[in-house]
């Protein structure tokens, strides 16, 4: 019995050719949608914060604020992520966030005031991070409607 499967066997009614096609049309952009919310578009970004304008590369981990330039990593999603931050002069500040608790630090050599503070340079990493969506949840919704 062939019933409610997409086998291709001749010879098959049309309707049920148009029905078998909207099927897999349906799991082809469900699959095309899933892959397009996965990929992370990572191109330089600009925000502006306070008096500061940062042009930001999340790919290579750069900030510029107009004078100064620094180095950042930051692994993790928008709810729980480490963000570590050199500065110009090569001193270095972290942070760790975990849900609602965070904790952070910085080097010996970190001078406060001689450059954009940490919770400034964290806002701006963090407004570049996009919200995470589970492909698993995306193509959970989809597959309800098929």
């Amino acid at each position: 019995n062939l019933k409610g499967k997409c086998v291709m066997i001749f010879p098959m009614s049309s309707l049920y050719k148009v029905d078998c096609m909207k099927k897999f049309a349906i799991l082809l952009l469900s699959v095309l949608l899933t892959l397009s919310l996965c990929a992370c578009s990572e191109s330089t970004k600009v925000i502006a914060v306070d008096n500061y304008t940062f042009t930001v590369d999340p790919q290579n981990g750069n900030i510029y604020d107009g004078t100064h330039s620094y180095k950042y990593t930051f692994s993790g999603d928008s709810t729980s992520y480490k963000i570590d931050i050199t500065y110009p002069n090569g001193s270095t500040y972290f942070w760790n966030q975990s849900e609602h608790l965070g904790s952070g630090g910085w080097s010996d050599d970190y001078k406060e005031n001689l450059y954009v503070s940490p919770e400034i340079l964290c806002g701006v990493i963090l407004e570049t991070i996009p919200e995470s969506t589970s492909p698993l949840k995306v193509f959970a919704i989809i597959l309800i409607f098929v």
